[in-house]
C-alpha cells in the first residue's frame, strides 16, 4: 500500500509543476528524516523550497477585519527585521544557488518603511537568479516609488486593494477602487479578469510585473481564518483532510527572525507561539527546515487524514489541479 501511494505521487509529480501537491508528496519522503548530514540538509532545502518569505518589519497601517491585524497592535509595533539576520539568510541562500521566489510581505505593509528598498537591493545583489516579490496594500505607493522598486531589482509588485468596511463588495466597486489607485499612482492598467468575487488588473511598468486585485473577503469568499486567529472566519464544523504543500515548499520568517510552518501562523500571536520552528538569527535555514519540529509538521500534513490544531479549520492551499484530485481519490482508495 505504501508503494502504491509513492507511485501515485510520483506519477502526479511528472504531470505537475513544483506548486502542486503531487510534486510535494513525491519529494516528501526524504523530508521525514532528521538524521541528515549538513550537505543533505542543504540539498533537502534546495530541492524542495521555492518560496522564501521575509517580514521586513512589524508595522501595518491597516486594521482589516479579515486579518489578525484587526486588533490594532501592528499599528503600534515598529520593530524592524535586523539587517544582519536578513544578510545571514541571503548568504545561506546564495550558498545553494537559490533561484526561487523571495517575497517581502507577511502581516506588515512593506512599503511603510524606506529600508525595504535596501532589502530588495541587497537581495538582488546576493541572489541574481531569484524572483523578488513584494505584496503591498498600495497605500504608500507612488509613481516614483514604483520606478525605484523596478530599478532596485524587484521582479513583481503585487498590490492588494481593499474596499472600506462601509462599502459592500461588488465588481463595480472593485473596478472603481482599482481605477482610483491607477489614477493616483499615474500608471495605466488593464483589467485582466472580473469574476463574481474579485477583480484583477495588470499595470504597465517596463521591466517589472505589477498587478492589483480587489477581492471579496466576505465569509466563504477569499478570506482564511489564519490559524483560527480570525474567529468570524473560523468554520468550526469544517475539518481539513487535504494535505498541505506549504510546509514542504515555503520558508516563512517573521520580523523577529522566528520561522513559522506557514504564512497563516504568526509567532507574536500567543496561540501560535508554540508553533515556532526556530529562529534564523541563531540557527541556519537548513537546520530549521530539516529539524524535528519541521518534520513533525510535514508528517502531519502529508496524508489525507483529519488535521488537528490550527490546521483543522484551514481552507488555504486546497486541492485544485486534476492531478492532485486524482491523487486524492487514488490515495483514499488505497487506504480502504
Amino acid at each position: 500500500m505504501g508503494l502504491l501511494r509513492t507511485w501515485i505521487a510520483a506519477i502526479g509529480a511528472r504531470m505537475a509543476g513544483p506548486e502542486s501537491l503531487s510534486y510535494c508528496l513525491a519529494r516528501g519522503g526524504v523530508s521525514f528524516d532528521d538524521r541528515l548530514t549538513q550537505s543533505a540538509r542543504r540539498a533537502l532545502f534546495k530541492n524542495n523550497v521555492n518560496y522564501v518569505e521575509f517580514e521586513p518589519h512589524a508595522y501595518c497601517n491597516r486594521t482589516c477585519r479579515f486579518c489578525p491585524n484587526s486588533s490594532g497592535e501592528r499599528r503600534i509595533n515598529k520593530q524592524m527585521l535586523r539587517r544582519d539576520i536578513h544578510s545571514k539568510v541571503l548568504s545561506e541562500l546564495r550558498e545553494i544557488g537559490y533561484a526561487g521566489t523571495v517575497a517581502y510581505a507577511r502581516y506588515c505593509e512593506p512599503m511603510a518603511h524606506e529600508e525595504t528598498f535596501d532589502l530588495i537591493g541587497e537581495a538582488r545583489r546576493s541572489l541574481p537568479a531569484a524572483y523578488l516579490k513584494i505584496i503591498s496594500n498600495g497605500d504608500y505607493l507612488t509613481q516614483e516609488k514604483i520606478v525605484r522598486l523596478q530599478k532596485t531589482g524587484l521582479d513583481f509588485l503585487a498590490v492588494s486593494l481593499y474596499l472600506p468596511d462601509s462599502v459592500p463588495w461588488s465588481a463595480a466597486a472593485a473596478l472603481k477602487e482599482i481605477q482610483a489607485f491607477s489614477n493616483r499612482v499615474g500608471v495605466a492598467c488593464r483589467i485582466r479578469h472580473s469574476p463574481a468575487t474579485g477583480v484583477f488588473a495588470d499595470f504597465e511598468v517596463e521591466g517589472m510585473t505589477m498587478d492589483a486585485r480587489c477581492l471579496d473577503f466576505g465569509l466563504g469568499r477569499h478570506g482564511f481564518d489564519r490559524g483560527q486567529s480570525v474567529e468570524w472566519l473560523t468554520d468550526a464544523r469544517f475539518v481539513r483532510t487535504d494535505p498541505c504543500p506549504f510546509v514542504f515548499r515555503n520558508f516563512t520568517m517573521d520580523y523577529d527572525g522566528n520561522v513559522m510552518p506557514c504564512c497563516n501562523l504568526r509567532s507574536d500571536i500567543p496561540q501560535h507561539a508554540p508553533f515556532v520552528l526556530g529562529n534564523v538569527g541563531t540557527s541556519s535555514i537548513f537546520d530549521i527546515y530539516a529539524g524535528r519540529k519541521s518534520i513533525q509538521w510535514r508528517r502531519g500534513l502529508a496524508d489525507f487524514s483529519a488535521k488537528s490544531g490550527p490546521c483543522r479549520t484551514c481552507k488555504d492551499a486546497s486541492l485544485h489541479s486534476w492531478t492532485d484530485r486524482l491523487a486524492v481519490a487514488a490515495w483514499n482508495a488505497a487506504r480502504r
